[in-house]
Order: structure tokens, then sequence, then C-alpha cells
């Protein structure tokens, strides 16, 4: 164990020696004692000490709150106060030099060994907490995207180099700053709830030249453990391309660039609750994939799932068909990239054929193993279908078959107006709720509908209504 060495800065000889004697009694290295801050100076790199013992008034032209603060600002070494002064302007300058202790003497052994071990301890962690912030620093600043980080009230309390360079500004310029001053809140927003909620908008920021600039903004609320927003973090780019809607250019570039060979981020959405801990035994500690949230009640789902926007989400066949669709929805409706896998407890073809026509990218049991449930998450994670063998055994041959019958009119099969109406919807790939608002109508008024519609047609899923019939008559 490597022992402490500590340097006793003391203009009296009796004192300082006495105090180097108890020290070394205690455990501690202590090579030479100095009567000035002058010879304090001249000396600390040769003994390199872990901490300084100094006192206020000392010989020579500094006193012990300058050499103090030399010796923190050049060596960040951690000091600790001794002395026959307590009064308040005292204590006051000597906070100047962020010392880690302060002794009033005369003091017992016991009370220097504790304000030693306390003053190494302080240091030891302040130390750890600033090299993590100076990590954190650099991999924020080395991201590709402007992004800069607000409190609740939208004050700027973090800018990144890029949305330095992008507006201007340097970091100091911006931290402290409310939001409002670069930033043109859309009229249809607040900038409460611009802050709280996740944002996909086109608006204009301020430069440096007090021109605005166009860009594509996202904005993400940062969330407490209560789950309360107590800031937003918000990442924009410049909107210069005309052919590609800015928002999804740039979260493609994005997760193209700033979170390249970051593990896939995804959620779990299924019932009951031992379910979803056998789907993380089956992932287990994969580094390729990041479970991010996981729910047992579709309730929730919404707020976990716009916070949180993984690239996939797993869901299992206690979902209806319904809810299915409102899920597809709301991904479609916030633009979210996340893409849908769904584990099956028991087989159900025409559940599955459903869910696929629906927008689920990928469909296999939950007794598969464990590889081709990674194989199915890596796949679907680009937008590609994915399929067991023994799933497209099952479903093919319903499709070829009826592939090759003729297409049947949809006027021949009795369906009243309203219903060949919503038959013509669902073969367009409109989901329950879109054909919804497109007829005014309720989304239960729309499942009678279609509970109707497949008994007269003779068919079971939207799937084959596609396939069979024939969309213009």
């Amino acid at each position: 164990m490597i022992k402490t060495r500590v340097m006793v800065v003391e203009d009296e000889s009796i004192v300082a020696k006495n105090i180097q004697a108890r020290l070394k009694q205690l455990g501690y290295i202590v090579p030479a004692t100095f009567s000035s801050g002058e010879e304090a100076l001249e000396n600390i790199e040769n003994i390199k000490p872990n901490l300084v013992l100094m006192d206020i008034v000392l010989d020579g032209k500094m006193d012990g709150l300058e050499t103090a603060e030399i010796i923190h600002n050049r060596y960040k070494i951690p000091i600790v106060y001794l002395t026959a002064y307590a009064d308040d302007i005292t204590l006051e300058k000597a906070k100047k030099s962020v010392p880690y202790g302060y002794l009033v003497k005369p003091f017992e052994i016991n009370e220097l060994k504790s304000a030693i071990e306390i003053a190494l301890n302080s240091y030891s962690t302040h130390q750890i907490l600033i090299e993590k912030s100076e990590r954190l620093e650099k991999s924020f600043n080395a991201i590709s995207n402007s992004v800069i980080v607000v409190d609740k009230d939208g004050i700027i309390s973090l800018a990144n180099k890029q949305s330095e360079l992008s507006m201007g500004f340097e970091n100091s310029s911006l931290r402290g700053q409310d939001l409002t001053n670069f930033l043109k809140i859309p009229q249809s927003l607040g900038i409460k709830d611009f802050l709280v909620k996740n944002q996909h908008v086109h608006t204009q920021l301020l430069n440096k030249s007090n021109s605005y600039i166009p860009v594509c903004l996202v904005s993400s609320p940062i969330k407490n453990e209560m789950g309360s927003a107590i800031g937003s973090l918000i990442r924009f780019n410049i909107s210069n391309d005309k052919d590609v809607d800015p928002c999804i250019k740039m979260q493609i570039e994005y997760y193209d660039n700033v979170l390249i060979d970051k593990p896939i981020s995804i959620g779990i959405m299924a019932q009951p609750k031992l379910l979803i801990q056998g789907i993380k035994n089956l992932i287990g500690e994969n580094k390729d994939i990041d479970i991010v949230f996981e729910e047992s009640d579709f309730k929730n789902l919404e707020d976990k799932l716009r916070y949180h926007n993984p690239e996939v989400l797993c869901i299992n066949d206690s979902l209806s068909e319904s809810e299915i669709s409102t899920l597809v929805d709301l991904i479609n409706t916030y633009k979210l990239i996340t893409n849908l896998i769904l584990l099956m407890t028991k087989v159900d073809q025409a559940f599955m054929i459903n869910a696929l026509s629906l927008g689920v990218k990928g469909c296999l049991s939950c007794n598969s193993e464990s590889i081709k449930l990674l194989d199915a998450i890596k796949t679907i994670e680009h937008g590609n279908i994915w399929l067991e063998v023994e799933t497209l055994n099952q479903i093919l041959p319903k499709l070829i078959s009826s592939s090759k019958k003729r297409k049947y009119n949809l006027s021949n099969h009795n369906l009243t107006n309203r219903e060949e109406e919503i038959a013509r919807l669902i073969m367009k790939g409109y989901s329950n709720k879109i054909i919804a608002n497109k007829l005014f109508i309720t989304e239960k008024t729309v499942k009678t509908h279609l509970t109707k519609i497949f008994k007269k047609l003779g068919i079971n899923n939207r799937l084959e209504l596609a396939v069979k019939f024939n969309p213009a008559d």
C-alpha cells in the first residue's frame, strides 16, 4: 500500500516539528517542513505531496492563502488549513483557494487524522467526477450533429462544438441564455409543450450574423427517475436539401454517423411478465443489443415508445390486431424509427398474416432458439422482413394458391356501399384508425363492418382481401 506524502507549511518551527512527528506516528510520510510560501513552492515538485497542511500566517511575502491558491491552480493538490484564526473574514478568504479542510489550533491527533483522511477522500471523489465530466464532454463534443441541452425553463445549460460552429456563438455565450433568444418556437407550440414532448419541427435559428437560418429540429425530453421532465435535449441540422424531408434526413444521419457501432436499442411489450424475462434471457448479455425499456401494459406504451424511440420493439400475440394497428399508426404519426417483431406463443396463421399486413416486420415462435431472435432483431432493425422457414412454409402455400385464382369483384358479393368503401380502403393498406378518420366513423364501427365483409367474401383477413379481390371493378 502506497503511503500518503504530506507537506507541512508552518512558520513556527516547534509546532511544525510536532506536527511532523505526529503525522509520522500516524503512518504518513513527511519529508520536510517549510516556514514560508516561497520555500513551499520551490520544493513542492521534488516532494510531490499528496496533501498540503498550510498555516495561514507565514514568514515571507506570501501568506498561506496566497500560497494555497497558487498550489491549487498549478498542481491541483488538496489543501488543509492549520490556523489559530477562525474569524469570518479569514474563513471567507480561505474559501477562495478551495481548501479540503480547516483545523483550528490547538487540535488533537485524531482530529488531524480525520481532517487528512476526509480531505483525501473528498479529493479522490472530486477527481473521479472531473474525469467523468471530461469524458462526457469529449463524447458530447464528438457528436456530429448540433446538440443543445436546456433545463425545464428553456435555459441553455450545454452546447456541443458543432452547435457552436453552426450558430457562430461560443459555448460560454450560449450557456445561461434563454432558448427562445436563438430559436423560433412554432406558434402552434408553447415553450413548455415544446420541451416536455418529443418534437420534430422545421423552424429557424438565429446565428451570430443576426440572421435566421432554416433548421430541422428534434427535441427529446430529459426525465428524472420519477418520470418528470427536467429539461430537453435538442438536435438540429441546417435544412438545405429540398428533395429529402430534413427531419428524416437528420434522423438517418444521426443514427448512421453518431450512433455508429452502438448496440441496437430495443423495447419489449409483452404479457405475461414472465415472458418479458424469457425474452431478456434469450437476448442474454449480448453487447450488440441494448434493452431500453420493458412494459406489460399497453396503456403505458405510447409514452415509453416516444421517449426511447427504440430501433426494434418486441411484441407478442397478447396484443390484439386493433392494438397492433394503433401501434403502427403511432410509429408513423411520430415518425419513429421503430420496427416491430412479433413473438407468437401459439400458432395462428390468420393472426400472423394480419400482423404482417399491418406492418409487423418479423415473426417467430417463442420456442425459437436465441440465435434466431438475435438474427431477427438485426435483420428488421434495417427495415427488412424476417420470417422463420417454418412460418414461410405455412404462409406461402396459401398466398400462392390464392394468387393463382382469378380476381373477384367486390360488387358481386352483396356488399353494402359502406362495406365496399371500407373494403377498398383496406385493400389500399389503410389501418382501421385512418379509415375511421376518412369516413368520419368510429374504429369500433369499422371493426363491425370488417366482420361482415370477411363473412360475405369468405375470407379471414386483410391480406386475403388484397390477394383475392380486384380493387378496380
